[in-house]
C-alpha cells in the first residue's frame, strides 16, 4: 500500500506503481498538510487496507515526509498488530 499525499503523488506516484508492477499495489491520496493527522484519516487507510484483503504480509510504503510519513508509519504500526512500512 503506497501512501502520499496531493503534492507528491502528481510527481511520483505513478512512477513508483510501474516500479512495482509485479506486485498488487492500492494506493491512496491524501491531502497535504497537518490537518490531515487525524482519527478520520486513520479510519480510511484502514477501510482501504481491509477492502483490499490486506494480510499481515503487507508493507506500508509512505511517498512524502512529514505528515504522510507520520499517518502512514501509525497505520502500519496499528495494522494487524503491525506491518513492514518504508
Amino acid at each position: 500500500m503506497v501512501v502520499s499525499d496531493k503534492i507528491v503523488a502528481p510527481l511520483y506516484l505513478d512512477q513508483l506503481v510501474r516500479g512495482l508492477s509485479d506486485l498488487k499495489v492500492i494506493c491512496k491520496v491524501l491531502p497535504a498538510g497537518e490537518g490531515t493527522k487525524n482519527l478520520s484519516t486513520m479510519s480510511e487507510l484502514f477501510e482501504v487496507m481491509l477492502k483490499a484483503s490486506c494480510s499481515r504480509s503487507v508493507t506500508v510504503i509512505a511517498l512524502g515526509g512529514g505528515v504522510v510519513g507520520d499517518i502512514a508509519g501509525f497505520a502500519a504500526a496499528c495494522y494487524q498488530r503491525g506491518v513492514d512500512f518504508l
